[in-house]
């Protein structure tokens, strides 16, 4: 039947005839009649039940990119093809479209999360009224992804602002360094792909060395307020007047002083940098040690428990992780062995060693190692998500810091990281240096 109470009629040469009027899964009832000039007539009927409705097989949907989903079909074949095919979901126009005969779409600009697509056979009788028909809706094929948020990228700026000397080392007897402590800051700074886990960038640096400028006035900065020319004391700020929060446009080899400075984008980049702070006198073989041991880390420190755990909970912290043994497995600072360097040390004097070379530069923040001095390795990692989520956060005001300095924090992203030779009674006797370093992190234009 082409339509209800309607009749096809045929020419006497006609052997076949094509119902397009016809719905899926449906009963249907045919009777030719054959007309004969004197007004006879002779009928035959047949019936026939059209074949269901057929969904698309094989529905699948993979995440090309964040934000976005390639879905795919296998194409409905035999001997009742369907019409076109129709989509429903997220990032189709309308929430569900006629895709034609295509089997695949790329739906974009998609929100993070859970997010279901359907795909569906439709069936359009031509010259019947009334709309295409498919199966039910609860029969179409459904598939869910779990869409990523899209990668979001920033340019910041990692900086030192400055150091605190609360409480300063034990210095040359002598003083050929200059009067009191004379140190620098330095920094091994690495950028890593978090996908591969691979090192894309490692350098170290440091600052020019700030004190006593007493004949090294090309060479040093004057800082701390042991005598007229400098030399860092017990409370001194370094730079002299050093504020919490960047004020002076960075530099590369004073305060303020820029560690890095560069993109960052999310899941993908890291930042691991090991910072340090160094009391010169003269002989700069353990810094050398220090660099060379750091460089003997870039393949496997991004993979370490504490770095990892670093990462996955945004922390804007600090976290100390391994170490590095000093040259020859012995310092000046080690635990003496001689009753002349107890004696040296009991009267808060640098051991014997000390006092006959006294030019080893040393990591403020020494401890006891099982071979004789450690430089431990702290760690500062920085992601973009790590440094937004630290800037976000309400200005943590004045604070103490380990229970010795109380420090205004007038702004978020901002931190103090102490470096703390091992506790009266280790290897220098009562007076165990004590620093702090200000890092600043801030997104720039």
């Amino acid at each position: 039947t082409v339509a209800p109470m309607q009749v096809a009629t045929l020419p006497a040469s006609a052997l076949t005839w094509s119902d397009l009027g016809v719905h899926p899964n449906s009963p249907y009832t045919y009777v030719v009649t054959a007309v004969y000039p004197d007004g006879s007539q002779g009928s035959a009927q047949g019936s026939v039940t059209t074949p269901a409705a057929v969904n698309p097989s094989g529905f699948k949907a993979a995440e090309t990119t964040p934000g976005t989903v390639q879905l795919s079909w296998n194409s409905v074949t035999g001997p009742y093809p369907p019409s076109y095919y129709v989509l429903i979901g997220p990032g189709v126009p309308g929430g569900g479209t006629k895709v034609g005969l295509a089997t695949s779409f790329t739906a974009t600009g998609l929100p993070p999360g859970s997010q279901t697509w359907m795909v569906a056979s439709y069936y359009d009788p031509t010259g019947v009224q009334g709309a295409a028909v498919s199966t039910p809706g609860t029969q179409f094929p459904t598939i869910s992804v779990n869409v990523s948020a899209p990668a979001m990228s920033g340019h910041y700026l990692v900086s030192v602002t400055g150091l605190r000397a609360v409480q300063m080392s034990v210095d040359d007897i002598l003083s050929r360094d200059g009067k009191g402590d004379e140190v620098f800051a330095a920094a091994f700074v690495r950028q890593y792909d978090r996908n591969t886990g691979q090192a894309t960038m490692f350098t170290a640096r440091q600052t020019m060395v700030y004190g006593d400028i007493n004949g090294f006035s090309t060479s040093r900065v004057q800082a701390g307020s042991y005598q007229p020319l400098g030399g860092i004391r017990d409370g001194d700020a370094i730079p002299t007047g050093a504020t919490v929060d960047r004020q002076d446009p960075q530099q590369d080899v004073v305060f303020p002083w820029r560690v890095w400075e560069g993109t960052l984008t999310d899941r993908s980049d890291a930042l691991v940098i090991s910072p340090s702070i160094w009391e010169v006198d003269g002989d700069a073989s353990h810094f050398h040690s220090w660099v060379q041991q750091q460089t003997f880390l870039n393949n496997t420190l991004l993979s370490t428990p504490t770095v990892k755990w670093q990462i996955q909970n945004n922390a804007f912290s600090y976290a100390t992780q391994g170490g590095a043994e000093a040259p020859g497995g012995i310092f000046a600072t080690k635990a003496p062995t001689l009753a002349a360097d107890a004696v040296l040390v009991g009267l808060g004097l640098p051991p014997l060693a000390t006092l006959l070379s006294g030019s080893l530069d040393r990591h403020i923040g020494m401890v006891n190692g099982p071979n004789g001095a450690m430089l431990p390795n702290t760690v500062v990692v920085l992601t973009r998500e790590i440094i937004e989520q630290a800037l976000n956060q309400p200005a943590i005001g004045l604070t103490m810091v380990n229970g010795n300095l109380p420090i205004f924090f007038p702004k978020p992203g901002i931190m103090a990281i102490p470096f703390v030779d091992t506790p009266p009674g280790g290897f220098i006797k009562d007076r165990p240096a004590i620093y702090y370093m200000i890092l600043q992190v801030e997104r720039l234009p």
